[in-house]
């Protein structure tokens, strides 16, 4: 049994007091946690552990804030049981299939799902404070040795001519990682978006960002349903900033694990990531230039 899978079970058996527990497979998506169904006393669950240093990424008091907030305005399965100090979170599991191993959605349901969320305005706790937020993640690899190279440099002073432009839009809240993965469509159709622990008040194009941080494409047709409209050059424009400052941020993060290591320990090279994620922050913006009103 693997070390990790070794420290869930025995988590479980603190936790419930019971010896009736079977790991049923580990959930893939996401490159940050380690999530698992599990059974406990034939009940199945979902148990997500964090991955190594997450807890430079997420605070976990911010994050149970946030969550009793979205668990009394959404349907989603209230959590059992969450430890601030570790991360660990259990909830009961939901039946489903995620987003990004099915295309058999509706894009109206997301674009419900999104809106429903930010009509509540700025609820959070904190703000996702992008720019603060980049900062951070730009002196953990910092700290380990990284020297940022001028291409890096070139990119973000790309992306922070446009800060201005960004900063005249409200916050709102918003989940913060609204990516495909973190959507689940239930066995009755039912849609709920999962895994708020990037949670907090910011521009509502960010969610939409995420979901199309893949394909920019599936991203603009959200965006019109969204606002039940054609979309704009400016829609684009505001879009693409996001969907580059993503990338920058994400850079960092793939830079910070194969700093510390994760490369090698998991047997995929973060490095590739990370170069792969300042290739589409370039990529973005400069789109974005094209779409600029």
């Amino acid at each position: 049994m693997k070390e990790i899978e070794i420290r869930l079970t025995e988590t479980l058996k603190a936790i419930y007091q019971t010896d009736s527990l079977a790991i049923i497979n580990r959930l893939s998506g996401g490159m940050s946690n380690y999530t698992y169904v599990v059974s406990v006393d034939n009940a199945k669950k979902v148990v997500r552990i964090p991955g190594e240093n997450a807890e430079k990424f997420v605070d976990r008091h911010i994050e149970w804030q946030n969550l009793q907030i979205i668990e009394q305005i959404t349907d989603n399965p209230k959590t059992e049981y969450f430890n601030e100090t570790t991360g660990i979170k259990i909830t009961p599991y939901m039946e489903g299939t995620s987003l990004h191993l099915t295309d058999d959605f509706d894009i109206k349901d997301i674009a419900e799902i999104l809106r429903s969320l930010h009509q509540k305005g700025n609820i959070a706790v904190n703000d996702y404070d992008p720019y603060g937020r980049l900062a951070l993640y730009e002196s953990y690899a910092k700290e380990e040795g990284h020297i940022h190279g001028e291409d890096y440099y070139r990119v973000k002073e790309h992306f922070y001519r446009y800060v201005p432009y960004l900063k005249q839009f409200p916050l709102t809240l918003c989940h913060g990682d609204a990516q495909r993965s973190n959507f689940v469509k239930r066995e009755d159709g039912v849609i709920f978006l999962v895994d708020y622990e990037f949670c907090g008040n910011n521009d509502l194009y960010y969610d939409i960002a995420c979901f199309g941080n893949r394909e920019i494409e599936l991203g603009y047709a959200l965006l019109e349903v969204y606002f039940g409209r054609p979309v704009t050059y400016e829609d684009k424009h505001h879009f693409l900033l996001w969907h580059a400052f993503q990338a920058l941020q994400w850079h960092n993060v793939a830079w910070y694990k194969h700093l510390v290591g994760l490369s090698e320990k998991l047997g995929f090279d973060f490095s590739k990531v990370a170069q792969k994620y300042l290739k589409s922050a370039e990529e973005s913006l400069k789109q974005a230039d094209l779409f600029r009103q």
